[in-house]
């Protein structure tokens, strides 16, 4: 077993392209305990013979690189890669996890890029500091040359009760926000709403911060009217919340080209609508590949679409999923898509609205939703 010698930023992008998890065990995998392993070993490359047989026996190419990205993955040094050691896989196995690594390729390649890129941003910071150091150039002049980079646009506007409304957010904004009234209703005809709880306690919930503090204190909206409500501060609260521990990220899998929530075949059947027990539904559905196979077998009817907004309805229920933001909101690099997942019952009163991401690691991969 020969450990590779790749360039630090080669190391890190396999293991970002691969979101930071073992192929072999799928656990996470700390940079510290990272070996990028070959699939199929180094050692059989050693002699021609051996090597040429190697490649018939396993359908490889004539050109096959046993150094290429093709035949890298990430793997914990112990114990997945010594487990492993010299040894060859099966064919069925090695094709396995070579169509793994061929498909991360391309992901590899972007992240390395935009690694350089980010290393070239520090360079740039170092050079700034010296600057400063230096008397050539001041904190509240660079503070002001780069406030741009501590913005973020928002897919949907965030509308508050005293009539502000925002279109981008920065950091700095964040804490004055979580005080100001929460638009509740489509023209805030309602003075906030009630949080409750088992003992009888009763809390008014106006704007974020009080939010916040309901839920911290175990209250809950408890009337329907209170439930449907509470989606405007869960979204506008997970607004704020995102943006001041998201990134900008290094790439993106969802803006170039643009997708997001009106791409049917991108999106996962877990986003289906479900009221009660799940077993209650038809479970061949939640097998389908995408939102976009249930709508070709007229099991799943969009009532609404547009860019950033989709309603649909299945079975008894829909859900009306909403784009608030775009950032990378787990700093892995990659930029996600932070949604409001609102679910109501078709024909009756019941509603409520939850908060999720889709994620897109891949050119060719389909969101998951988390």
């Amino acid at each position: 077993m020969a450990k590779l010698h790749l360039p630090f930023n080669t190391r890190r992008a396999i293991r970002l392209a691969h979101r930071k998890l073992c192929v072999y065990c799928g656990e996470p995998i700390a940079f510290t305990d990272l070996d990028i392993e070959h699939i199929i070993p180094e050692t059989r490359a050693q002699n021609a013979e051996e090597w040429a047989a190697t490649k018939a026996e396993y359908g490889l190419p004539d050109t096959f690189d046993i150094n290429s990205l093709a035949n890298l993955v990430p793997a914990h040094h112990n114990p997945c890669n010594l487990n492993k050691g010299s040894r060859l896989f099966s064919p069925a196995r090695a094709r396995y996890f070579l169509e793994i690594a061929a498909g991360k390729e391309p992901t590899v390649l972007q992240y390395a890029r935009a690694i350089v890129l980010e290393e070239g941003k520090e360079k740039v910071l170092g050079s700034i500091k010296s600057a400063i150091e230096r008397g050539e150039v001041t904190l509240p002049e660079i503070v002001v040359g780069v406030a741009d980079n501590d913005t973020f646009p928002l897919s949907a506007e965030l509308e508050f009760a005293d009539g502000v409304s925002k279109k981008t957010l920065i950091r700095s904004e964040i804490d004055s926000l979580l005080d100001r009234p929460v638009l509740v209703g489509r023209s805030g005809e309602f003075d906030g709403i009630h949080f409750t709880s088992s003992s009888g306690g009763s809390m008014a919930v106006r704007t974020c911060r009080e939010y916040r503090a309901a839920l911290t204190a175990g209250l809950y909206p408890l009337t329907n009217f209170d439930i449907k409500m509470a989606a405007y501060f869960s979204s506008l609260n997970a607004v704020l919340a995102a943006v001041a521990r998201s990134k900008l990220p290094l790439v993106s899998y969802v803006s170039s080209p643009y997708c997001g929530v009106a791409d049917l075949e991108l999106l996962p059947t877990t986003l289906l609508p479900v009221i009660g027990p799940r077993e209650d539904y038809p479970q061949e559905c939640f097998r389908a590949a995408s939102l976009a196979d249930l709508v070709a077998r007229n099991q799943l009817r969009i009532v609404n679409v547009s860019s950033r907004r989709l309603q649909f309805e299945w079975q008894h229920g829909g859900a009306v999923l909403v784009e608030l933001l775009r950032a990378d909101l787990d700093e892995d690099g990659i930029e996600d898509l932070l949604i409001q997942h609102y679910t109501y019952a078709v024909g009756g009163t019941l509603g409520y609205g939850s908060i999720g991401v889709l994620r897109r690691t891949g050119p060719s991969e389909q969101f998951t939703y988390e």
